[in-house]
């Protein structure tokens, strides 16, 4: 083989191969959700001892009950839970673009975690790193504000209910 000859076919193989550059990104969706605890329980008591791991594996078990191995393994491939607050109950998921649906139901499939009677409620899907943070930050805000709210409310009927125990004691006494 002449030297030219070995350049052109060299280069032919060159052409049909696909070139890779370090610009191509994997499109993912990250999903904000709520953990809700069954009427009754005590989330403030709860919502600590649950982890990014324990939401996980829910997430994980809902997936495989709902889409079987093969769903599972579609999405289980790039899941991630990526941050978990205990105050505010919110938590992140990061799950692949080409099963957000399947995801999406399998959050809101998702009917225990650590034998504990909860419920998976999204708030938002956000396609960018961009956009998580600032929806991150106006949900947060919006549960604080909303925790407030309520432990301003049940102080008030604390002091309601002392006060009406009290005035009866009183009213009992005098």
């Amino acid at each position: 083989m002449t030297p030219h000859t070995l350049a052109g076919s060299q280069a032919s193989v060159a052409c049909a191969l696909p070139v890779v550059t370090a610009a191509m990104r994997y499109k993912q969706r990250f999903f904000i959700c709520q953990l809700d605890f069954a009427v009754g329980e005590d989330a403030l008591a709860l919502a600590p001892s649950v982890s990014t791991g324990d939401i996980f594996n829910a997430i994980r078990i809902s997936t495989t009950e709902s889409f079987g191995d093969v769903g599972m393994g579609r999405i289980t491939s790039s899941l991630a839970v990526k941050y978990y607050s205990p105050v505010t109950r919110l938590f992140v998921v990061r799950g692949p673009f080409a099963a957000e649906s399947e995801l999406h139901a399998a959050i809101a499939l998702v009917r225990t975690c650590r034998k504990q009677s909860v419920a998976f409620r999204t708030l938002q899907i956000c396609g960018s790193l961009r956009v998580l943070r600032q929806s991150l930050r106006y949900w947060h805000t919006t549960a604080t504000t909303a925790l407030r709210r309520s432990l301003d409310k049940d102080d008030v009927e604390l002091d309601e209910a002392f006060f009406g125990a009290l005035e009866a004691e009183l009213g009992d006494a005098g």
